[in-house]
């Protein structure tokens, strides 16, 4: 197996791809990029740093043969969401005058009732 095969299958098992189209489209790179690093057996090293820091994978996780990967617990949109839902529940628990922890409670308390 070529060192470049063994990259491309842990960014496709990242970033829960199954062809180098979809890979290349989570990634923003062009096919024709991709099929170049493919015939020079190589990525570079600037693109795998870019591409650790976009899926938060140590860059020595992904370079390592013996280190398995996991794949990210949320997605970018998914910690967007996240930060937008506890932006709003910090603004209304200012609004009761309560910290975010108390206002999450009372509104646990709420559920249960």
């Amino acid at each position: 197996m070529k060192n470049i095969d063994f990259l491309l299958n842990k960014l496709r098992y990242v970033t829960d791809t199954k062809t180098d189209k979809e890979l290349c489209k989570t990634l923003n790179i062009n096919y024709s990029t991709l099929d170049t690093w493919k015939n020079n057996d190589n990525i570079p090293k600037k693109r795998l740093l870019e591409f650790s820091q976009k899926l938060n994978i140590p860059l020595n996780d992904l370079l390592d043969i013996s280190k398995i990967v996991s794949k990210p617990v949320f997605t970018k949109n998914e910690i967007k969401i996240n930060n937008t839902l506890l932006e709003q529940a910090k603004e209304k628990a200012s609004q009761y005058g309560l910290s975010i922890n108390a206002y999450l409670e009372f509104l646990i308390v709420q559920d249960l009732k």
